[in-house]
């Protein structure tokens, strides 16, 4: 006879045992999920992960996806099914997984935000007169090399709050990656201009770095600059200068934003997966967006300028 576990232990092991190396971010995100379902089933007197049916599954999906998203119901399905596979690969579980294809829900292509050139030129701006007007210019110049990073290398936000100084190559033009999603250290490229708006930042880093650490980016009351601190800063931004029509901008939006200018300027796939730290091609091709429009100025005009085109 299999041996039967209880849905509380397997999460548990799930945790422990399997994804322990996973981001704390992550593991967040999956566990959120694994709850959700949990509930469900120990509501259906379901105490053993084997107990819950397909049709369950079914009812659970359909209920969250009325209550939440279809999206989102997309998300947990991925997420408790990934669930139970490694369980079952890692030999502790040996019974169905009830979780089928058909059961994902279809939805609609919408068409995504990318920031605008001009849009980005008005932040620009925008960083340029609070760093001119302000008695303490930090906090902006900051704001402003996070985003110019971002924008220019494709780095994850957190990838970038999490770089050392001496991470930063000044003389090869090259930023090291240690901390990554993938825990791969990879090597990105910095634009010349780029390079200029670091040495400013450095000088002033300088003479703001009361706790001597070694992060190149911290915030006034801690050492480390959060995530949250830099998209709350973009979100004010966002409203006030009315950027896209929800007045919403994320840090994600500039890792996009980049690998769309990647290929329209460049055209190497297999380069832009490199830059990104995407383990599989298909990640990276979820970040490209080509418009009629570009293919028809490059088709008009052969090869599009350079993608050094703002004034910092």
């Amino acid at each position: 006879m299999k041996n039967k576990i209880k849905i509380i232990d397997a999460k548990n092991i799930y945790f422990e045992k399997i994804i322990y190396q996973l981001k704390e971010r992550t593991k967040k995100g999956y566990s959120r999920a694994i709850d959700l379902f949990i509930k469900f089933a120990l509501e259906h007197r379901n105490k053993y992960l084997d107990d819950v049916s397909i049709e369950e599954v079914r009812t659970f999906l359909n209920e969250l996806a009325t209550s939440t998203s279809k999206q989102y119901a997309n998300k947990v399905y991925s997420i408790v099914k990934s669930f139970y596979q490694k369980l079952s690969d890692y030999n502790y579980y040996q019974g169905i997984i009830p979780f089928k294809p058909y059961m994902l829900f279809k939805l609609e292509k919408k068409v995504k935000y990318y920031l605008q050139d001009n849009e980005i030129q008005r932040i620009i701006n925008l960083y340029n007169r609070k760093i001119e007007r302000s008695k303490d210019p930090f906090p902006y110049l900051r704001n402003k090399v996070i985003f110019l990073i971002l924008l220019t290398s494709g780095l994850r936000c957190n990838e970038c709050l999490n770089l050392k100084i001496n991470d930063v190559d000044l003389k090869n033009k090259t930023i090291l990656i240690r901390n990554t999603k993938t825990y791969k250290e990879r090597l990105v490229p910095i634009n010349q201009n780029i390079l200029e708006e670091i040495k400013k930042y450095l000088e002033i880093r300088s003479l703001n770095n009361k706790w001597d650490t070694d992060s190149l980016f911290f915030s006034d009351k801690n050492k480390i600059y959060k995530y949250d601190s830099f998209r709350r800063s973009l979100y004010r931004i966002a409203i006030k200068l009315k950027v896209n029509k929800n007045h919403k901008l994320f840090p994600h939006n500039l890792r996009h934003k980049f690998a769309s200018d990647w290929i329209k300027y460049n055209s190497n796939m297999f380069k832009l997966k490199v830059i990104l730290g995407h383990s599989s091609i298909k990640t990276t091709e979820i970040y490209v967006n080509i418009s009629d429009a570009d293919i028809c100025e490059e088709n008009k005009n052969g090869k599009i300028k350079n993608v050094s085109k703002y004034k910092y």
